[in-house]
């Protein structure tokens, strides 16, 4: 699968030397690299927590300061391609595991009992392969939001002579646009024009999932605050799908550069 050029590799272990990066405050874990904004202030227990799978820590941190998104991010990396990011989470508790430790450093951080929620889990190219782990876990119904950017690729069945993407290694990404559809979860999907050729493409994964919500793609030529230009768009609930032109390797890492915008599409928590 897709790998991004200059992803940072993973942290199986405390680091002594937290990464410095202006505006959010880093706390150590044993995996993944945890940021909270320095203005952060939660009103309540509750702490929107975004995890994203796959991209470069400066530009996780920049992008998720400029969406203004109200809580903490965490960033795991893995070297490797979508395996390496499905390996670690074939464990059924490691993802349970990894929001334990998180909620426990975010309550020692803040100085009173701190819960996670809402929960967004959010992956860029290869990183998909942890979500799919994930997705399969009792741990998956805790997550609010699921956001896709160009990220989503299958392996290919031959039916009738015709390749489409392997349903099994999209039963659960189904599963969940369904689920966000009839408006009990958000799922915010982005994909360029990339055909890899040997595998699926996110475009060809992308006709599955707007399938499974039960709309269709509206074509469309905006540009919008990525400054990439919108191809077509589908949504349907909490089903919200950007298609953008481009068919090359910088093209789709575009979606990494400017994920701020798919993350500002995330709804946020209303106070009681």
């Amino acid at each position: 699968m897709l790998a991004v050029a200059g992803a940072a590799p993973a942290t199986n272990a405390l680091s002594p030397q937290p990464a410095v990066i202006a505006g959010v405050t880093e706390l150590p874990l044993h995996v993944g690299r945890l940021f909270v904004p320095t203005n952060c202030r939660p009103a309540g227990s509750r702490v929107e927590l975004l995890v994203h799978f796959h991209g470069h820590l400066p530009l996780m941190v920049e992008n998720f300061l400029k969406a203004g998104r109200p809580g903490a991010l965490l960033v795991l990396n893995f070297p490797g391609l979508s395996a390496a990011y499905a390996k670690p989470f074939q464990d059924t508790n490691e993802f349970s595991r990894v929001l334990a430790e998180t909620q426990d450093r975010l309550t020692k951080h803040f100085g009173r009992n701190t819960e996670l929620g809402p929960l967004v889990v959010s992956s860029f190219s290869a990183g998909f392969g942890a979500v799919r782990e994930i997705l399969q876990q009792p741990a998956a119904e805790a997550i609010t939001t699921l956001v896709l950017a160009d990220t989503l690729y299958a392996g290919y069945v031959t039916n009738d002579g015709k390749r489409a993407p392997d349903p099994a290694h999209l039963k659960d990404f189904v599963r969940f646009a369904r689920r966000a559809a009839d408006g009990r979860a958000t799922m915010i999907v982005t994909h360029s024009q990339l055909v890899p050729g040997s595998y699926a493409s996110t475009v060809e994964t992308a006709e599955v999932l707007i399938a499974a919500a039960g709309t269709t793609r509206r074509k469309t030529s905006d540009l919008d605050s990525t400054s990439m230009t919108l191809e077509s768009v589908a949504d349907r609930g909490g089903f919200h799908l950007r298609s953008y032109e481009g068919t090359t390797g910088q093209d789709h890492m575009n979606h990494l550069r400017q994920i701020h915008a798919a993350w500002q599409l995330v709804p946020r928590e209303r106070k009681p």
